[in-house]
C-alpha cells in the first residue's frame, strides 16, 4: 500500500511540473503575441497622423487664398 501511495504521489508531481510547463509555455506565447500587436499599433498610428497632415498641407496648399480658412 506505501509502494503504491509513493507512486501516486511522483505521478500526481510529475503531472503538476508537466502542466505547469505548459502554461508556461502558453503563458510566454500569448505575451510575445500581445507585445508585437502593440508594437504595430506604435507604428500605425504616427504613419495615420502624417497621412493626415500631409492631406492637411495639401488642401490648404491647393485651395484658393480665401478658402484656406475653411479647412
Amino acid at each position: 500500500m506505501n509502494e503504491w501511495i509513493a507512486e501516486m504521489g511522483t505521478f500526481l508531481v510529475q503531472t503538476t511540473i508537466v502542466m505547469a510547463l505548459i502554461g508556461l509555455g502558453l503563458l510566454l506565447v500569448a505575451r510575445t503575441k500581445q507585445e508585437k500587436e502593440s508594437d504595430l499599433k506604435l507604428y500605425i498610428e504616427p504613419l495615420n497622423d502624417q497621412r493626415r497632415r500631409r492631406v492637411r498641407r495639401l488642401r490648404l496648399t491647393a485651395a484658393l487664398p480665401g478658402g484656406r480658412k475653411s479647412c
